[in-house]
């Protein structure tokens, strides 16, 4: 079961980079132009930050992305930018007991130019109310030519979780390492969220390193 952009977790639906549409599934934010260093509502400056993301398809002065479903990336620029996707369980602790153990896996690609490397990071935050856990998070720093790396990693659910509504934040973004003019920075595609349920002390998988949630049914 994959969750969709619309946070909907009844039917199977990759996040969506084919076109600039696409971004309004996403938070947009940017860090270093001019004056300010946080942008969500604003609609004049979010354009400005959208100025600093294209959508490329195909992806543009790097390795073609493995067989696959999407052929189209996000291209960054000179100024940090970030996505980020909330992504809601839509059910209580009770209803996840019945499917627990489980497993919420994230995944996302990402790629240098020829010509340019790149910096970023990941990062996935699992909230409920005022309580907050990082499930994992990755600085990234990538030379030119380094083609399409995975990056994986999951929240453990095992049943003894105690929550009201819950909610992950999945985020990713990044710039060039040169400030050049134009779209050289990192390329991120295929960002994904999957619902694995899991067999009774089923191990973990190499390929999504687990982390276990801390919101614990008091004792």
């Amino acid at each position: 079961m994959y969750l969709s952009p619309l946070c909907q977790p009844s039917y199977e639906c990759s996040w969506n980079e084919e076109s600039a549409q696409s971004l309004r599934y996403y938070f947009v934010y940017a860090i270093g132009i001019d004056s300010w260093t946080l942008e969500t509502n604003d609609r004049v400056r979010l354009d400005n930050a959208r100025s600093m993301l294209v959508v490329e398809s195909p992806p543009v002065g790097t390795g073609s992305l493995p067989v696959g479903l999407t052929n189209s990336c996000f291209a960054t620029s000179y100024v940090y930018i970030s996505l980020s996707q909330e992504i809601s369980l839509g059910f209580s602790s009770k209803i996840l007991k019945l499917i627990t153990p489980c497993e919420f896996r994230f995944s996302i690609l990402t790629s240098t130019r020829f010509d340019c490397g790149g910096h970023g990071h990941l990062r996935v935050v699992l909230e409920d109310g005022n309580r907050r856990q990082v499930i994992n998070q990755v600085q990234i720093s990538l030379r030119e030519r380094e083609d399409w790396t995975s990056y994986s990693f999951c929240a453990f659910f095992d049943g003894q979780e105690d929550f009201s509504h819950p909610v992950f934040r999945f985020s990713f973004g990044g710039k060039d390492s040169r400030f050049w003019a134009g779209h050289y920075g990192l390329k991120f595609s295929r960002a994904s969220a999957e619902v694995k349920l899991l067999a009774p002390d089923e191990p973990a998988s190499e390929e999504f390193p687990r982390t276990t949630v801390s919101f614990r049914t008091p004792s």
